[in-house]
């Protein structure tokens, strides 16, 4: 008894610090810098909504793949966990949580609710500590607790209460020998859903649910059952036959359910044999494949191999007899993302094919005995007809050759078996022949298949001035025709035809530095044309035309090249030109419109300013080599991935090459040899991440929200929104969108995991968020409604008070001003009468009363021409005072009337004259509105302009013209007549008149003529 006890209070003691920074090949580490407790962590969990639980010995704690939210038990509050040191968690078919503790009892959490319930003493009996090692959900949804002392538990949950199951002798409850009746694990039998397997802390149990029988097995060596081979703590159950389990001495033990025979299988035999118990504690054990099982122990996690029944040590830090506990390892957990989870003091590690997916890596062979450098890649050929891989290096030994699964198969000399020659491009023309580039004298090579090694090829040509310069690049077109380049030309060689051409560019023969190509990276469209980027610019080269185009930056021109040196080039499929400018991200060209359609740099949210390789693969995406990673461009979702250390690569800094072949096939140059990939069978992080909302707080307060909608009073401008997501792979690479509606339309990308909102007037909107994971897939659109309150007087009662009381005043003010107007209109009506009948009577009489003088004195009466000029006068003055009369009169106070008259002027006034006139009136004057004031002076301008034409233009022809242009009223009066002088006449009465009665109108008239020229005259008057 007194043994056990030590053993079981040990199992707290062994997982105290020292904590190690422990490494597991193969996985993914969080430590303390990503938010994990610096404790004894037991096991994850993984609940419905897909959030993880991790359980510890310093509280609970829900990870969502970026950070980690706490729940502590405290003291005599019973709304919390009754107890920080956690075991095992759970989640009923309701959907609740359960977490069980050791000592205090069991929890369960309300997932509709948020709030907990403590069952501190799920049966009764007078021990006031209560374990509970382990939750087990049956095929029916049925809750099934192993307890310390107490048996197995059921929950009823149609009685909130506990059903106990006794293994043992029931007396030793009441005796106070709580481990006679310990069960540690509980699993279910492989065949058959009724029975229960448990693991005992002395015996090994059948249990069978409906019967409530218990069988127990001892595992008996030399005819002695002895604790450290019967101290099961876990089960593994493989299928029908084989069951594994884990004990806390004995090591790992399998169980024969057809023969009910145990076989001892322990990490460290040489201990077992000593029974040191320390080297053989089994924490866990989980499927790892068809063929092996992890097994998490206190002295590290294994691989254990079901066929050869050995062990491999999968931690990254060996044994230590003194501190075994800093190598300690305990839950293991598969969840539905395709990640096992593995638990450690201070850490958690998750493996998930996502990571480490690119790295399959490859180093170079090396003959034995020869002291030769470390090969460097530097070009890559596929060849399709042997399915092989020639490999040019910066050293090494000759050309190397790879499989397709990339063995090794031989290497290639090449002439001198120099190993230090730099080799770069390697090429097959048309007809089968291999080129090879050296930055070393010869700088060309050919493949000779005879003597199977590369050759000098300066024989082969006539010219061999391009190969003695130097050669900065060779490439092959579409047609196999091979292309050298060297710092001022390129040249072509056709093998099918044999012929060989040299292309010079404008720069050829030049002596400025600056014209000639340091770099050259080649590529061609779908038409054979050759890109180059250069030192010097991007260049191209048509070869129908045989014209050169030449891309260079141009000074306060942002849609130019962005850096003389650009470093390479890509063609995608629509023939848009990927450019690397040196320090200047990236750029794209498109050779159609001849221009920059894209520039991604850091400050737009692109990984790094510095860019160095850019490969098209055969799938259309782009790659890209930065000092910050390796991003991909995904042509279909429009998303730039990144690739790093995590993803399996040697660094998260790249300086480094990167080659690509038709098979999808990509390979990455290393310092220590090479990495390679297919694209075609690239593991993807295909989870959705799942969005979520944290909290909401507004004036410095945590507001309670309602369902998916929060109400703010009219008072708020302000609010922060703190959201997630449930991303568990490379979830620290998740990106969020969101916009507000109706606000917005397009999606705004944001940085952190919050978001401030200010500003907000009353009214309802809907936040939406969205989060895209590490390759692009984008979650579920997440929306919540923000309800802003009115203030009172934005009320329905205020408005609608509001709306009456306006409604009564502006009757009562309608009603004033009708009445306003008819006085107006009675007065306008009487002073329109008291001219016709006092004045305009008067003036008739005049012009009458001269008319009978004339004819009583004769026309030869020296009076007689006074007497007809007071006629005429009078006449005038007749007609002047009709006008008035006419443009008071209310009756005509609308524009058609005034339009109207002023055709029948024309009439009146120019018929009579012999003047032949021409009138255009817009149709669209009818529905102007023109103050009165302004029709009066429209009309007397127009009258005043008429009575100029008639006395002093002597013209044959007229032309009247009122029309609506750019929100102006243009009156236009011309005639073909004398014209005059201007300058000589502005002190004349008319035209004085007519630029009083414009500015009165704060319209412009504008007065053309000269001698001879006929006169026009326009007003232009200004719309409301």
């Amino acid at each position: 008894m007194l043994q056990r006890l030590f053993i079981f209070s040990l199992s707290f003691i062994l997982l105290k610090p020292v904590f190690a920074q422990q490494f597991i090949k193969g996985f993914k580490r969080f430590g303390s810098a990503e938010g994990v407790p610096n404790s004894t962590n037991n096991k994850i969990f993984e609940s419905s909504d897909h959030f993880l639980w991790l359980s510890t010995e310093s509280g609970l704690y829900r990870f969502d793949g970026h950070q980690f939210t706490p729940f502590f038990s405290i003291r005599n509050d019973s709304t919390t966990i009754s107890s920080n040191v956690i075991g095992d968690i759970e989640e009923d078919r309701f959907g609740n949580l359960w977490v069980s503790t050791f000592g205090r009892g069991v929890n369960k959490l309300d997932r509709k609710t948020g709030k907990w319930k403590q069952y501190l003493h799920p049966t009764p009996d007078e021990h006031w500590h209560y374990w509970v090692f382990d939750f087990f959900k049956d095929s029916q949804g049925r809750l099934w607790l192993g307890t310390n002392g107490r048996g197995l538990l059921l929950y009823d949950e149609k009685t909130d209460n506990f059903r106990q199951y006794i293994p043992d002798n029931p007396k030793n409850i009441k005796a106070g020998f709580l481990d006679d009746n310990q069960l540690r694990s509980i699993a279910a039998d492989a065949a058959n859903p009724d029975v229960l397997w448990l693991a005992g802390i002395n015996s090994f149990y059948r249990f069978d649910t409906k019967s409530k029988i218990f069988v127990g097995y001892k595992n008996i060596k030399n005819s002695k059952a002895e604790w450290i081979n019967n101290s099961f703590h876990t089960i593994h159950v493989q299928d029908a036959v084989n069951i594994w389990l884990g004990t806390w001495a004995g090591g790992l033990i399998h169980f024969n359910i057809l023969t009910k025979q145990f076989t001892n299988y322990p990490p460290s035999p040489q201990e077992y044999a000593k029974q040191n118990f320390a080297r053989n504690i089994i924490t866990n054990i989980a499927y790892c494949s068809d063929t092996s099982l992890y097994v998490s122990t206190y002295e590290g996690l294994f691989e254990f191999n079901l066929h050869q029944k050995k062990y491999l040590l999968l931690s990254g830090t060996q044994p230590q007899n003194e501190k075994y506990n800093a190598n300690a390892f305990t839950g293991i957990t598969h969840t539905s993302d395709g990640s096992t989870w593995i638990c450690s003091p201070g850490n958690i590690f998750q493996k998930n094919p996502v990571y480490k997916r690119m790295g399959q890596f490859q180093s170079f062979y090396q003959p034995k005995g020869k002291n030769i450098y470390k090969p460097y890649l530097s070009s890559v050929l596929y060849r399709n007809d042997t399915k092989q891989f020639w490999m040019s290096c910066n050293s090494g030994y000759g050309i190397y050759i790879y499989d397709s699964s990339f063995r090794f198969i031989r290497s290639v000399a090449i002439e001198g078996n120099a190993v230090d020659r730099r080799l770069r491009d390697i090429v097959e023309d048309a007809v089968g022949n291999f080129w090879l580039r050296s930055l070393d004298a010869p700088f060309l090579y050919y493949y000779d298949k005879i003597k199977d090694r590369f050759l000098n090829a300066a024989p082969k040509f006539k010219d061999t001035a391009f190969i003695n310069s130097g050669l900065l690049k060779i490439a092959t077109d579409s047609k196999g025709n091979v292309w050298f380049a060297n710092n001022q030309q390129l040249m072509k060689w056709e093998p099918v035809k044999n012929k060989f051409s040299v292309i010079r560019t404008k720069y050829y023969g030049s002596n400025k530095i600056i014209d000639n190509w340091k770099t050259v990276r080649l590529v061609f469209d779908a038409s054979g044309n050759p890109w180059l980027a250069t030192s010097n610019g991007l260049h191209y080269y048509n070869q129908q035309t045989e014209e050169w185009q030449h891309l260079y930056p141009q000074e306060n021109n942002i849609q130019s090249l962005a850096n003389t040196a650009v470093v390479d080039i890509a063609l995608d499929a629509a023939g848009n030109c990927w450019i690397t400018p040196s320090d200047e991200g990236l750029q794209v060209y498109n050779p159609g419109t001849k221009k920059f359609i894209r520039h991604y740099t850091q400050s737009e949210g692109f990984l790094a300013q510095r860019a160095f390789d850019v490969v098209r693969d055969n799938k259309d995406d782009i790659w890209v080599v930065t000092v910050s990673g390796l991003c991909r461009y995904d042509m279909k979702t429009k998303q730039w991935n990144v690739f790093n250390k995590e993803d399996g690569l040697h660094t998260d800094i790249f300086y480094e090459s990167l080659f690509t072949t038709g098979k999808g096939t990509m390979i990455l140059a290393t310092p220590e040899g090479f990495i390679h990939w297919n694209i075609h069978s690239l593991p993807l992080n295909n989870q959705k991440p799942i969005v979520y909302f944290n909290r909401f707080i507004s004036g410095g307060k945590e507001l309670v929200v309602d369902d998916d909608r929060i109400l703010l009073p009219s008072s708020a401008n302000e609010l922060s929104i703190d959201f997630s997501a449930i991303s568990m792979v490379m979830g620290n690479r998740t990106k969020f969108y969101y916009k507000i509606l109706p606000l917005q339309k397009e999606w705004t990308a944001i940085a952190q995991r919050s978001l401030s909102l200010a500003g907000f007037t009353s009214g309802k909107y809907t936040l939406a968020i969205k989060a895209v994971n590490s390759d692009g897939v984008e979650s579920e659109v997440k929306e919540f409604r923000i309800i802003v309150a009115y203030p009172f007087w934005k009320t329905w009662w205020f408005i609608v008070l509001s709306v009456l009381t306006i409604a009564a005043i502006l009757y009562l003010l309608y009603h004033y001003r009708i009445n306003q107007l008819l006085k107006m209109q009675q007065m306008r009506n009487s002073i329109s009468r008291d001219l016709h009948d006092e004045i305009g009577s008067s003036v008739s009489s005049v012009n009458m009363l001269s008319m009978v003088a004339k004819k009583q004195l004769g026309d030869e009466h020296p009076v007689t021409p006074l007497l007809t000029q007071i006629g005429l006068s009078a006449q005038n003055a007749g007609d002047s005072i009709n006008d008035i009369i006419w443009s008071i009169h209310p009756q005509n106070d609308s524009i058609e009337r005034i339009i109207l008259r002023m055709k029948e002027l024309a009439a009146e006034m120019l018929e009579p004259n012999d003047i032949a006139y021409q009138l255009d009136f817009d149709n669209q004057l009818t529905r102007l509105d023109i103050p009165m004031q302004d029709r009066r002076h429209l009309f007397m301008l127009y009258k005043e302009a008429l009575n100029n034409l008639i006395k002093y233009a002597g013209c044959k022809n007229a032309f009247l013209c009122m029309q609506v242009i750019d929100k102006n009223l243009v009156l236009k009066i011309e005639d073909d007549g004398i014209g005059f002088d201007i300058a000589n006449h502005k002190t004349g009465n008319g035209l004085i008149n007519m630029q009083q009665r414009a500015d009165e109108m704060k319209a412009e008239l504008v007065i053309t003529t000269s001698p001879g020229k006929g006169c026009s005259i326009e007003l232009r008057y200004p719309l409301k």
